[in-house]
């Protein structure tokens, strides 16, 4: 019973940022670099996932890569905007990954990485 008592009272005393929501509880399910057709405009396509228990606001930070391994060109953007996506919710996304005409024929590859899952807005 002493045991039990000692957990529930560390549970209780872990602060609130300790249970919060971090980069890593968020996946992305699917992420396609999409040529448009026929402004040849390079879109980052996917899903992603909030595996936190509560509604958060994602930043994307994305990168996209010529053949040989260079940056071509980055982009931070809040794919939600300014709606938080449900807790256990799924968000499909459509962001601008390259516009300028010399980056769109360059680009071979595109990486995303989560930079904040957060409760308080973009």
């Amino acid at each position: 019973m002493r045991k039990a008592l000692c957990v529930v009272a560390l549970a209780l005393a872990t602060p609130a940022y300790a249970l919060a929501c971090s980069p890593s509880d968020i996946k992305i399910k699917q992420a396609d670099l999409v040529r448009e057709e026929p402004s040849q405009i390079l879109t980052a396509v996917g899903e992603f996932v909030n595996n936190c228990a509560d509604p958060v606001f994602v930043r994307f930070h994305i990168t996209v890569r010529d053949r040989s391994g260079r940056v071509v060109a980055s982009n931070d953007s809040w794919p939600s905007g300014d709606e938080p996506v449900p807790a256990h919710g799924s968000y499909a996304f459509d962001l601008n990954a390259a516009d300028e005409p010399d980056t769109r024929r360059a680009v071979q590859s595109m990486t995303i990485d989560i930079v904040s899952a957060n409760t308080d807005g973009p």
